[in-house]
């Protein structure tokens, strides 16, 4: 074998390897990702078929075992290791200590009633930071959001067989401020991604269903009600330009509330004093009925030495109250905005608890008869509309 020939061979042993590294040039290129309270997930558009893929949710939640190595989305690990597990960390992103402080009546040790983890200033004394026993350090939300966007980029590139080009189009909630934006980007570059596009949360909902091209859409309400809030805002969509209007919502109102009606309701079903069905396995088990009954008409519940079959219509009534609250912000936004129902061109859902029918069924009403968009899953419209936002 002569010089030359040993040259080419080389050469194409070296391309063969950096395609399988990096990608073929018509492989996906950028990606979407929701990164939620509750749960992330990613979603991409194939740039051969343009075909949508959605990959599944990871819980958005860091454990940090005992020999210091941090697991994402483990539930189960909440419950172990309390104290090493930090949730809902997109709370406290770009938010200051004294701020957080104000709201939670942290003790000197950082402790609080409504999180089992240490919430603590970081060195700089303004910053939020949380106190990891695991680690004896202290870790700020963007480390946190951080660890959650490696577990999605793993999985991504897992789906694809091959490691992609890190840009990604990401997506922030309509209130928050610049600081959080500019946080949240950076959430992204420390886990090695390039944020190329950032859209308002109800946008990429909005764009999810392709109605920033539709010609007769014009005014649209996004209706996002996840586990522990709602939010609605209002859309004006103009020649392809989405804008936000204004928005309002119920910063303490989500599915746990729900969760919270079925379990007081569990509870005057089932034996009392069962030892075999605590208070937090009860919750569970409610969390479990609410569920199963947006698909079932009647569901049969256990906890320990009771079961009692609840009925669709039985959880509507004795929770009416709650899902009556679901339509005043709605009915507050369109008044203060001085747009009338009628004006409103389509209503896109977003969050696991718009799965709920009767919510369906009043928002319909509320709407003189137009029914919501529901062809995505609302779990995942804002990656979706990121991926495809992606591509535009």
């Amino acid at each position: 074998m002569d010089d030359t020939t040993a040259q080419l061979i080389l050469f194409a042993i070296c391309g063969l390897a950096a395609t399988i590294y990096y990608g073929i040039p018509s492989r996906t290129k950028t990606i979407g990702i929701d990164l939620g309270t509750t749960y992330s997930l990613a979603a991409y558009m194939d740039p051969n078929d343009f075909s949508l893929h959605v990959l599944p949710s990871v819980g958005s939640l860091v454990t940090y075992l005992p020999n210091g190595t941090a697991v994402v989305g483990r539930s189960q690990f909440r419950r172990k290791f309390p104290k090493n597990t930090i949730f809902e960390a997109k709370r406290f992103i770009g938010r200051s200590f004294d701020e957080v402080n104000s709201d939670l009546s942290l003790k000197k040790d950082g402790s609080n009633q409504y999180y089992p983890f240490k919430i603590v200033p970081m060195d700089d004394g303004q910053s939020i930071g949380f106190y990891i026993p695991a680690l004896d350090k202290v870790v700020d939300p963007i480390g946190i959001g951080s660890e959650i966007v490696e577990e999605l980029k793993r999985r991504v590139d897992a789906k694809l067989g091959h490691r992609m080009a890190r840009k990604v189009v990401i997506a922030t909630p309509a209130e928050f401020t610049s600081l959080q934006k500019e946080y949240t980007t950076q959430v992204f570059e420390r886990a090695g991604y390039k944020v190329t596009g950032t859209l308002d949360e109800p946008t990429a909902a909005a764009m999810a269903y392709g109605l920033h091209r539709k010609p007769n859409i014009n005014y649209v309400i996004v209706y996002d009600w996840g586990g522990g809030t709602l939010d609605i805002a209002l859309l004006w969509i103009k020649e392809g330009n989405v804008q936000l209007l204004s928005s309002d919502g119920d910063r303490d109102f989500g599915g746990a509330n729900i969760d919270q009606c079925l379990f007081d309701f569990l509870k005057t079903k089932f034996l009392p004093n069962d030892a075999k069905c605590p208070s937090h396995v009860l919750l569970s088990i409610a969390e479990e009925t609410k569920v199963k009954l947006s698909k079932h008409d009647k569901v049969s519940a256990r906890c320990g030495r009771s079961v009692y079959t609840v009925h669709r219509k039985d959880f509507e009534k004795h929770c009416e109250s709650i899902l009556d609250r679901a339509i005043f912000s709605l009915e507050r936004l369109l008044e203060t905005s001085k747009v009338k129902v009628d004006d409103i061109d389509a209503v896109v859902l977003v969050g696991g608890s718009t799965r709920i029918p009767s919510l369906r069924s009043r928002l319909t009403r509320f709407f003189n008869g137009k029914k919501p968009l529901t062809e995505i899953d609302p779990d995942t419209a804002v990656a979706v509309g990121c991926a495809r936002a992606s591509e535009d």
